[in-house]
């Protein structure tokens, strides 16, 4: 038995990474910046299915949170999915035009996480209004 706490990992490894100077690592297992985002149209539709079907460890056992990033390798599954955690009805010419202009056609290797999302499609259901 022990008495370590895994949800305390992240906070405890940030601690020493400032204490020693140490840069963030974006793809350290369980404790880089992007060990539980995903950026995959493949693994998105997969985990917004099923998060098992990605994942083989919950990122709440370490504290940690998934994320998912919208960049030129997502699909429109992560598009649908944000239409409906905002509660809008999903409109797929609007769907269609956000994957086209925001996603397909990113070529500067940038992504937004779904919040960022949200935030686009909220703007552009506005704008339409």
């Amino acid at each position: 038995t022990t008495s370590a706490r895994p949800q305390q990992l992240e906070k405890v490894f940030n601690r020493l990474s400032a204490a020693i100077s140490l840069a963030p690592c974006r793809n350290k297992a369980i404790v880089g910046t992007n060990s539980f985002a995903t950026l995959a149209g493949i693994h998105q539709a997969g985990m917004l299915r099923a998060p098992i079907t990605y994942e083989y460890v919950e990122p709440e056992l370490f504290g940690r949170e998934r994320k998912m990033l919208v960049g030129r390798h997502s699909g429109r599954a992560v598009v649908r999915h944000a239409f409906k955690t905002l509660g809008l009805a999903v409109d797929e010419k609007l769907v269609d035009r956000i994957y086209v202009d925001h996603i397909a056609n990113s070529t500067d290797g940038s992504s937004i996480d779904l919040d960022g999302l949200k935030a686009l499609i909220t703007d552009m259901v506005r704008a339409a209004a």
